[in-house]
């Protein structure tokens, strides 16, 4: 035991030592959160999930470990979920949606993810891929139901009970991404996409009774500062 926790006191003095070596950043960004959810093939062929949009936003921070490599953690404020547009009666999150109607699922979430970053470039652009865990926690959801006549316009919104549907609530997933740094003499401001890949059976839809994933597309612009 004497020797585990050596181990540990090691590892926390090696971490803390190299986050005090590494060049720091920290900054904002926002773009627009692109989002659907992922279900069986068999599935896919008897209903049309379709994508929402939605803006996100959040704070970065990057720990640089050379001109090569960095970690980056953020914590964001996104939206994730689908719409439903089918020509027959559906009950989703036990609600009635008739015949007709687009019912558009929404839940907003807050993320943190936990990337490993890969530069190159010189000292003015800066090129960058990067791949790492997302932890998610799903803060509150609507249902929205909507008209469809020329165009859509909205029938009425309902706030859901996740607790009492069944959404699971804390989502792990994978996030890989590619994005363009552009240098100055404080910070750097970049242009960024990322796919993330929900790894977390987060709801059971009943109408088609199966477990679905979710799955989003990232567009963003930010700023970081350097310290």
């Amino acid at each position: 035991m004497k020797t585990i926790g050596k181990f540990f006191a090691l590892l926390a003095m090696l971490t803390f030592t190299n986050a005090l070596m590494a060049q720091i950043s920290l900054g904002v960004k926002g773009g627009l959160n692109v989002a659907t959810i992922h279900a069986p093939e068999f599935v896919n062929e008897l209903v049309e999930f379709r994508n929402v949009k939605n803006p996100t936003i959040g704070v970065v921070s990057e720990f640089g470990f050379g001109q090569h490599f960095a970690l980056q953690s953020e914590l964001n404020f996104t939206t994730k979920g689908f719409k439903l547009d089918e020509g027959f009666d559906v009950q989703l999150f036990d609600i009635d949606v008739p015949l007709g109607v687009v019912a558009v699922s929404e839940f907003r979430y807050l993320e943190l993810p936990l990337l490993a970053k890969a530069k190159f470039g010189n000292d003015r652009v800066e090129g960058y891929v990067y791949g790492g865990p997302t932890l998610g926690y799903a803060v509150n959801g609507k249902l929205t139901t909507r008209a469809k006549v020329f165009v859509e316009f909205d029938l009425f919104d309902t706030k859901l009970d996740l607790d009492n549907i069944g959404y699971e609530r804390f989502e792990v997933s994978g996030t890989i991404g590619a994005g363009v740094a552009f240098k100055g003499a404080g910070g750097k401001f970049f242009l960024d996409a990322r796919y993330n890949h929900g790894l977390t059976e987060v709801y059971d839809v009943p109408l088609i009774a199966e477990q679905v994933e979710n799955r989003n597309v990232n567009l963003t612009a930010g700023y970081l500062w350097k310290f």
